[in-house]
């Protein structure tokens, strides 16, 4: 049997190529419409919008050519520690920088890396010069972006800041050099890198997408030396295996009773996005429209997780729960479609949740497996999953301040919570 990588995610992915909690668990349906915590409610409207001009406006680059106030994709955000704010902005193949955290609708970036200028979108593969990027993430004093259409991640030594020149990479993991863009595998190969993170350690990790698996350095390579490999693999026993679904590690999927993929530990992996503050780790694990927790950072190849959410347990691999491919299992606040994207305060978690067209948000941590969310936002409730779904009647709606059309990223910042909302080239603030 030819098994192939389930379809959901190559729409994100494909662009470019985180005693009440356990309480909140054991219920049936998780928040209700008008649930709060700090400030937060089901079916909340958004309270600012960037890269269009108002809330009913959802055209790329708002129907012209790009500009300092437009996206097209946004994809990863990143806060920087000066209180600036970075957003990968994927189809535009740039990263556009706000010197501080924007207050006002449409407001315009300051700065842009990967092109020479507001109003060019081209993709290349320089130094310079970004092909979709995906994500961008800050920490220990250092900037890494995630270029996937170029198949690589790009170090730089620092971090923008305002009034300063935008700084240049010094280090290109996955490539030889910085005008090459292969896929490949192996300790020193990448296949469309979809996110990164780093933690306040100064911990690497890297969301290597297309080869199943995720690399973690132990400290952020240096410049002027040979990029070492990874200190840890995860979803691989090591950095020479890229196989989908390959749990006994022989090159081919593995199939279990009546068809089922057998990852039944959790440890098989297809990651669009990475949370970690270094102690805990969270991954959007999209092609089995589930997401994986471990409780403390793994240290071994292989560790499986100790948590899945989306999923009744680790064996579980279709959207919104169902048992099989055939089934039309409704959404719940237990479950996912394609989940695209998770970010963590600490205490809360999100996850943009595709292809639900939805964000669903955890007020404490989730402990347990298939853990209910307790908001949600894009819908009046946790059932519906129609994009654009302003009425509930399941069928779309023109863009407004309270629905949603593949959310594809989620950012907490203090006081606000802000979501890529990939396909009205948009990104919302919601405000808690």
């Amino acid at each position: 049997m030819l098994l192939s990588k389930p379809g959901p995610l190559s729409l994100c992915a494909g662009i470019a190529f985180a005693c009440s909690t356990l309480i909140a668990a054991c219920g049936d349906g998780g928040g209700l419409a008008g649930e709060e915590f700090h400030g937060l409610a089901t079916f909340d409207p958004a309270s600012m919008v960037l890269g269009q001009t108002s809330f009913a406006a959802g055209q790329a680059n708002g129907g012209t050519v790009p500009s300092a106030s437009s996206f097209e994709h946004p994809l990863g955000m990143a806060l920087t520690p000066a209180g600036g704010m970075l957003i990968a902005d994927s189809g535009n193949n740039r990263v556009l920088f706000y010197s501080s955290t924007p207050q006002a609708t449409g407001a315009g970036a300051d700065a842009v890396l990967g092109q020479p200028g507001f109003n060019s979108a081209d993709a290349a593969v320089t130094q310079t010069r970004l092909s979709a990027p995906g994500a961008v993430a800050v920490g220990a004093g250092r900037m890494a972006i995630a270029d996937t259409g170029a198949n690589r991640v790009l170090i730089y030594d620092r971090i923008p800041a305002a009034g300063e020149p935008m700084p240049v990479p010094s280090v290109v993991i996955g490539q030889p050099g910085f005008q090459s863009s292969a896929e490949s595998c192996g300790a020193s190969g990448l296949r469309k890198p979809t996110t990164v993170a780093i933690t306040p350690e100064g911990k690497l990790l890297v969301g290597d997408w297309g080869n199943y698996r995720i690399l973690v350095w132990n400290s952020i390579p240096a410049p002027g030396a040979a990029v070492p490999p990874p200190s840890l693999v995860l979803g691989q026993s090591d950095a020479d295996h890229c196989g989908f679904a390959d749990d006994d590690q022989d090159g081919s999927p593995d199939i279990g009773v009546g068809g089922i993929i057998s990852h039944v530990t959790g440890r098989i992996m297809a990651p669009v996005d990475i949370w970690t503050d270094g102690k805990r780790l969270v991954v959007a694990d999209g092609d089995f429209d589930r997401v994986l927790i471990w409780n403390t950072f793994p240290t071994v190849p292989f560790q499986p997780a100790d948590v899945v959410l989306g999923q009744r347990d680790f064996t579980g691999r279709w959207p919104n729960g169902a048992i099989t491919p055939g089934d039309a299992e409704q959404p719940g606040a237990k479950t996912f479609s394609a989940p695209r994207g998770v970010h963590s305060d600490g205490t809360s978690l999100a996850v943009a949740d595709l292809a639900n067209n939805r964000v669903l948000v955890w007020s404490t941590f989730p402990v347990v497996n298939q853990q209910a969310a307790d908001i949600v936002l894009g819908h009046a409730g946790f059932e519906q999953g129609a994009t654009n779904d302003l009425n509930n009647d399941r069928h779309a709606d023109a863009p407004s301040a309270q629905v949603l059309d593949r959310p594809s990223n989620v950012m907490f910042s203090p006081g606000a919570l802000f979501v890529s909302d990939l396909l009205h080239h948009r990104v919302l603030k919601f405000r808690r």
